[in-house]
């Protein structure tokens, strides 16, 4: 039912209507990255978020990195998809932000001080 989580106070959504999202935010991606050379659409595999907050820390790491043109976090499977300019950036390079903010990030593992200062609710 729709709501506010008792434990974690994350909205409560259905799984069908967040894949449904999840789904159009992949498709627009997608069409940006269409004709476009430069442009690089590719996945990042997570260690476990586990709220709202840990996705936000995210979010706002990956705006401030130079060369992402778009991204969404997928909480339910601990996955960003990313879409980069090549000429500015490298997956390595996107990798790095976020293991530098203590999560595991494809092949890149986390920073052991940055995931052991990371909120009770993130770890």
């Amino acid at each position: 039912e729709p709501g506010k989580c008792p434990i974690c106070k994350m909205d409560m959504v259905s799984k069908k209507d967040f894949n449904k999202e999840m789904m159009e935010k992949h498709e627009g991606l997608e069409k940006k990255q269409e004709g476009k050379d430069n442009l690089l659409h590719f996945e990042i595999q997570l260690s476990t978020i586990k709220t709202w907050e840990c996705e936000s820390t995210i979010k706002k790491a990956l705006k401030k990195t130079p060369g992402v043109v778009d991204f969404f976090v997928d909480i339910l499977d601990s996955r960003v998809h990313a879409l980069i300019d090549k000429n500015i950036t490298t997956k390595k390079d996107v990798e790095k932000v976020i293991s530098d903010l203590g999560y595991d990030a494809n092949d890149t593992k986390a920073n052991p001080e940055a995931a052991a200062n990371k909120p009770a609710e993130c770890k």
